[in-house]
């Protein structure tokens, strides 16, 4: 850590609390409305006074030996006082998939949203034609600009052999756009080629819909231009045909129609030439970010391809030149950037050893003329994380979104990161998040995902967010819970199993000390009594005629709620630990407590909010895990009768098929874990070649989903295999780009 840290924050030197919010209190979902295809993949799009939502839609049909589908890009009109429509994009994408060939379109798309609510659009496609054997050849490139009108798009602007268009207007409705012109590198023969060089062009259309001349900017990929008070910026990565392996980060700045001689600001040594796969389709520079700040200077970030674990950060000043500032995060980053308008970039990069040692949040700031600062690293329990977007709110305070693919699904919220007031927030289970969101004006984040494969459109108050809910423990005569009871002292899962038992609240009780208390009364343990007092709940021992505190649910992780006399495992009850965890389809507020109450031999016991006792045990000899219960009238889980023996079977080990399917670049796996037992999922190309390991490790029993990112691989039919013991299940995937 540097000279320059304000604050470092590790566990023990800064509390996390984690949100105790039930997510179906916090997180509203909302599903998309009737598509014509029902494959989504969707990203939010800030106006200003709402959002749009920009994305692909796609349906596959399989047939004999191989698989066909079309894809339609879309605008979704979202509105928050009138009904949403849904605007298709005049193209459509055909695909086709062999064994050992396939043919697909592939789609980039922009919009931009100016300040009377013009919304404009520009979208390019060129089909790939691969097979298992290189090179890949390309054809028919086409890009297009369009405006919405009226909930159609009318074309302003058709860009032959176009590819990659990225538009902007500035205050007096001036549309800016900037493509890339293909062209073949030599004379391949046919309508399809395999290199191809790239020319950028620019083109403006003012207001009264004049056009000026179009105008080389040079030769180079995936143009991009932003507007600001000082005029139209443009940054391209410049190379001279899509067969080089050495490319070169440029600006561009164009103000009142005059264009600026270009500024090399980073040179790139590529993995790949632009020609293949990995390039093709992808920008250069992992999680590639920039901007232009009040004063004219251009902020950029990246992570490298070459080396993941290196973050980059860029300023360049006309009089003071460039300046580069690097990070190394040791394991594989994933990184966001906030440019501010003095020129300072502030970094937020989830660091991760893969399932080694839990993921941290690091937090630095870069700026021109002053070494990296590093701030702040925020512990996360997740071993695999991606960041969404930063959300600032109206105060000026800064959040982040992660989704946690440890385990099941996970979303977390981090709350003003950079102060002292850091919060790590649970939000919910089941999301996986698109990279960006929007705040409106009653701090209310909107964002699009999925919820186990189907898309959604979520949002949530940021308010809320880390204000603890009320705990509930349900007390009431008549409620009966059911477990299944285990011999601890076996360790094998399949052979420890000894039986049901249930456990329900008689009617109240007066004891020797004059209170009431309900009766807990079951058939393998015997009976205890209770009573609830605010968050607490107390017990009444037989043995001393003595109540004690047993369980306080406004104490925080680590608190010692009672101290009693000398037992021969505890003389304390402790908080250990508090989370979310999922629970008959929904993700409660779990807390655990240790310690032995007089006359009583449980040692540990985890209870859920609203639901009761989940998970109980001596520590020695047996645990009770629930599996149903009737609570307040309502049936939860699995009901048994007393008489049941062993007839609920096992957990069964289970592959379910990839979302999206065809995908591009991510797609999310889920499976089902019988036993603990160590799991591996890994990726084959179609000639059966290991490609990739998505999972190796041990995993408890139940439900778990995990994201794939294949980014740095070329389309086509893969195969994803789960093995865990003696069992192995493999399944096709088609990855489209």
């Amino acid at each position: 850590m540097g000279n320059n840290m304000k604050m470092i924050c590790f566990v023990a030197g800064l509390l996390f609390i984690v949100c105790a919010v039930d997510y179906a209190q916090l997180v509203n979902e909302q599903l998309f409305p009737t598509m014509p295809y029902p494959g989504i993949s969707a990203q939010i799009l800030p106006a200003h006074n709402d959002f749009y939502i920009s994305g692909l839609m796609s349906t596959s049909n399989p047939f004999f030996d191989g698989e066909q589908s079309s894809s339609i890009p879309f605008i979704l009109l979202h509105s928050q006082t009138s009904e949403e429509s849904v605007v298709l994009i005049p193209d459509t994408g055909h695909s086709t998939f062999y064994a050992f060939s396939n043919t697909h379109d592939e789609f980039t798309m922009n919009s931009i949203v100016d300040n009377n609510d013009s919304f404009f659009i520009a979208w390019s496609k060129m089909t790939h034609f691969d097979s298992d054997v290189p090179p890949t050849y390309y054809g028919a490139p086409s890009a297009s600009v369009g405006e919405i009108v009226d909930q159609k798009v009318e074309i302003v602007l058709s860009l032959a052999n176009g590819l990659n268009p990225s538009i902007a207007v500035d205050e007096s409705h001036t549309l800016d756009v900037v493509w890339q012109k293909v062209a073949p590198l030599s004379d391949e023969p046919g309508s399809t080629f395999e290199t191809y060089r790239s020319t950028i062009l620019y083109i403006a259309r003012n207001q009264a819909g004049q056009y000026s001349d179009t105008v080389v900017l040079g030769n180079g990929f995936f143009p991009q231009i932003q507007h600001d008070q000082n005029g139209l910026h443009c940054v391209y990565f410049e190379a001279d045909s899509s067969s080089q392996t050495i490319s070169h980060l440029v600006y561009q700045k164009i103000n009142a129609g005059v264009i600026e001689p270009p500024v090399t600001l980073y040179e790139i040594h590529l993995p790949q030439n632009f020609s293949q796969g990995t390039l093709l389709n992808k920008i250069p520079l992992g999680q590639f970010a920039w901007k232009m700040d009040s004063l004219g200077g251009v902020h950029a970030g990246w992570t490298s391809l070459t080396d993941p674990t290196r973050i980059f950060v860029l300023h360049y000043y006309a009089p003071q030149g460039i300046q580069i500032d690097s990070t190394n995060s040791y394991y594989t980053a994933v990184s966001n950037f906030r440019f501010m308008p003095d020129g300072e970039v502030r970094i937020f990069a989830s660091t991760e050893d893969t399932y080694v040692s839990p993921a941290i949040l690091r937090y630095e700031i870069s700026k021109q003329g002053l070494s990296l600062q590093e701030e702040q690293d925020i512990p996360l329990s997740s071993y695999s994380t991606t960041l969404g977007q930063v959300i600032i709110d109206t105060s000026g305070n800064q959040h982040i979104l992660v989704n946690d693919f440890s385990g099941p699904v996970k979303v977390y919220l981090i709350k003003n990161v950079g102060t002292a007031d850091t919060s790590v927030n649970y939000l919910a289970t089941s999301y996986v998040l698109s990279a960006t969101s929007y705040l409106d004006k009653d701090n209310r984040v909107w964002l699009t995902g999925t919820r186990s494969l189907t898309p959604v459109i979520l949002n949530f108050l940021l308010n809320d967010v880390g204000k603890a809910a009320d705990f509930e423990f349900p007390l009431a005569a008549g409620n009966v819970w059911y477990y299944g009871v285990a011999a601890t002292e076996n360790p094998d899962p399949l052979t420890s199993f000894i039986g049901y038992d249930s456990a329900t609240i008689a009617k109240d009780t007066v004891l020797n000390n004059g209170v009431v208390y309900v009766r807990l009364f079951s058939k393998r343990f015997g009976s205890e009594f209770l009573r609830k007092d605010g968050f607490r709940v107390f017990q009444y021992s037989l043995t001393d005629s003595t109540e004690y505190l047993r369980f306080d649910f406004s104490a925080v992780k680590g608190d010692t709620i009672a101290v009693y006399p000398t037992l021969t495992y505890s003389n304390a009850m402790v908080l250990e630990n508090t989370e979310m965890l999922p629970l008959f389809g929904l993700s409660r507020r779990t807390e655990t407590y240790q310690g032995v109450l007089p006359g009583s031999r449980v040692f540990q016991a985890d209870v859920a909010d609203s639901i009761g006792i989940t998970k109980e045990g001596d520590g020695l000899s047996y645990e009770k895990s629930l599996v149903g219960a009737k609570i307040n009238g309502v049936t939860y889980g699995i009901i048994l009768g007393m008489n049941t023996q062993k007839q609920i079977s096992p957990l069964k080990f289970s592959l379910s098929q990839n979302y999206p399917n065809p995908f591009n670049p991510t797609t999310n796996f889920r499976f089902t874990v019988g036993n603990s037992e160590p799991v591996t999922l890994k990726i084959f190309d179609i000639l059966g070649r290991e490609v990739a390991t998505v999972i190796d490790q041990r995993l408890a029993p139940g439900e778990h989903s995990v994201m794939w990112d294949a980014g740095k691989f070329t389309s086509g039919v893969y195969f994803y295999q789960l093995k865990a013991g003696g069992f192995v299940q493999s399944k096709k995937m088609i990855l489209l780009k």
